[in-house]
């Protein structure tokens, strides 16, 4: 018995479908760069923060030659391209290209959600201590959110498994 779903990784070819099933506007596109304001200056804490972590310092064991002040480097780029908000397919291209590289590297889809959950919490967190209303940091936080879930949604197309008697 074969698997099929309409909602496969092969049904999602255009990243208008992504953007358009996740309803991401221009106006999230400006929240998102109204939050980068703010998550900038502090990422490279932030990413500090997550490559101290016990589970990621766990696992970048397995890798004695990885380069941590490397891929610090690399995730802040990442960041700084994504929420510049080129959703496009160059940066679709490039997301996917990551993603294979993390597959091969053994990088579970758990461990990419966990992952994503974690930057999740922590640019809610840094948000929510800015000196901006309420009102504002939920309007930053949901297109944060959107935009995450459309890259996450990226970089698991990277993993779509078909399955064959």
């Amino acid at each position: 018995m074969g698997y099929s779903s309409a909602m496969d990784a092969q049904s999602w070819t255009e990243i208008s479908d992504y953007i358009e099933f996740l309803e991401f506007s221009a106006e999230d596109t400006e929240n998102a760069r109204e939050a980068w304001s703010i998550l900038q200056p502090r990422l490279h804490s932030i990413l500090e923060e997550f490559y101290s972590t016990p589970m990621i310092s766990r696992a970048t064991r397995r890798f004695p030659a990885v380069d941590i002040a490397r891929l610090t480097r690399k995730q802040y780029e990442y960041w700084e391209k994504l929420f510049a908000g080129s959703l496009d397919e160059i940066y679709a291209a490039h997301a996917r290209d990551i993603g294979a590289k993390h597959r091969a590297y053994g990088v579970t889809m758990t461990d990419y959600i966990m992952a994503y959950g974690w930057f999740m919490n922590a640019f809610e967190h840094t948000l929510a201590k800015c000196e901006r209303d309420g009102i504002a940091v939920k309007r930053m936080m949901s297109s944060v959110r959107r935009l995450v879930f459309f890259d996450l949604s990226i970089a698991a197309s990277t993993y779509h498994v078909v399955y064959v008697d």
